[in-house]
């Protein structure tokens, strides 16, 4: 058997303003659907936040409708589990309809101790659940940590060792008390949020969403990570599909890249360099080496350079511990300053409502200084 390990969709997220729809639509249609007809893989798994919010567009809900759709034509099973940007109870509407059609939603913990059979593999899975869910299924003795919480939820699974049991699963889970966030950064984000590999050892294969970043935090367990780029951390990063193959007790992985409708890059530069280079077809985050500011670097940038542009960052040098020209700002005026301020932290202008408002606040200090 092989299946697909997807992970966090997001769909109907937007990345400053510029809606990602066609390029998820591209995504599910154009990449996942291809790639598992040429491959014949009829079961794929996803672990979490298909949505990008609770409330999702009509695009985007229409987009996974269309989606489960193709999967039911072109006869590819799915199981899928809510993530914490999921609604459980907006996708656990009509899933007695979508069984029938091979949609797999377990979307309750009641749900999760009774696994799905393929082919001879056990399939459980774990939705993002609050310790709420877990007192209606454990009762008065549902322990006070999310580790010991999932200990005893895990205790009343009959897991049959004979089988082949994969775990589908939404948190944050790692060997030590860091996990990797966007990019290659590690970040603490509180040993109690984060749950120990240790947990998930019943299962030969945890298939995990959450973390936007492919990696195996443990040798039976692993990210497929976000199959798009959602934050400017990501830019250098390299997406690809995961595909696994179970033969009995033996799963291996196989990391397929492809060609995003859309990339998100990096483009790093003197303002005068970057005039130069054009980019009409990917998301740019620009890093400006200029050391200084540059008045309307990103209004500029973006129509003569890079329509989508998505960030700037200033690179500004610093002199003893203080920006450049700190003396010369001291007759720079109040609404100069924080404008400048704002870009350079920001990366885009005040809008026309910030501006009145910095103005007004100009002039009420004048007022109080001169009255």
């Amino acid at each position: 058997m092989v299946f697909l390990h997807l992970s966090d969709l997001h769909l109907g997220k937007r990345m400053n303003g510029y809606s990602l729809i066609e390029d998820q639509r591209f995504f599910l249609f154009d990449v996942v659907l291809k790639e598992c007809e040429k491959r014949g893989v009829r079961l794929i798994l996803i672990a979490g936040d298909v949505y990008d919010v609770a409330s999702p567009s009509a695009e985007a809900t229409t987009l996974f409708s269309d989606f489960l759709d193709a999967l039911s034509r072109a006869n590819i099973q799915a199981i899928l589990i809510p993530g914490n940007h999921d609604s459980a109870e907006r996708l656990h509407y009509a899933s007695s309809f979508l069984k029938r059609e091979g949609i797999h939603v377990i979307a309750t913990l009641e749900e999760a101790m009774h696994p799905i059979e393929i082919e001879g593999v056990s399939f459980y899975g774990i939705p993002f659940s609050r310790a709420s869910d877990f007192r209606d299924v454990l009762g008065e003795d549902c322990p006070e940590s999310l580790a010991e919480r999932f200990k005893a939820f895990l205790q009343r699974l009959e897991i049959d060792q004979g089988k082949t049991n994969v775990l589908l699963l939404h948190a944050a889970v790692s060997t030590s008390e860091s996990v990797l966030l966007s990019g290659s950064e590690t970040t603490y984000i509180g040993t109690s949020q984060i749950l120990p590999s240790s947990l998930f050892g019943a299962f030969d294969y945890v298939a995990l969403g959450h973390i936007h970043k492919s990696y195996p935090p443990s040798p039976n367990s692993f990210y497929a990570g976000s199959p798009l780029k959602y934050h400017v951390d990501e830019a250098k990063e390299k997406k690809s599909l995961t595909f696994v193959r179970v033969e009995g007790k033996e799963i291996t992985r196989e990391s397929v890249p492809f060609v995003p409708l859309r990339d998100l890059v990096l483009e790093e530069g003197t303002f005068d360099e970057l005039l130069n280079r054009h980019n009409g077809k990917d998301f740019v985050a620009v890093n400006l080496l200029d050391g200084v500011l540059v008045k309307n670097a990103r209004d500029r940038l973006q129509k003569s350079s890079f329509p989508y542009l998505v960030s700037l960052h200033n690179e500004i040098r610093r002199e003893n511990g203080a920006i450049p020209q700190a003396q010369a700002r001291k007759n720079v005026s109040l609404h100069e300053d924080f404008a400048q301020f704002y870009e350079t932290i920001q990366g885009k202008p005040l809008s026309p409502l910030m501006e009145r408002i910095v103005l007004e606040a100009e002039e009420a200090a004048k007022k109080e200084e001169h009255p």
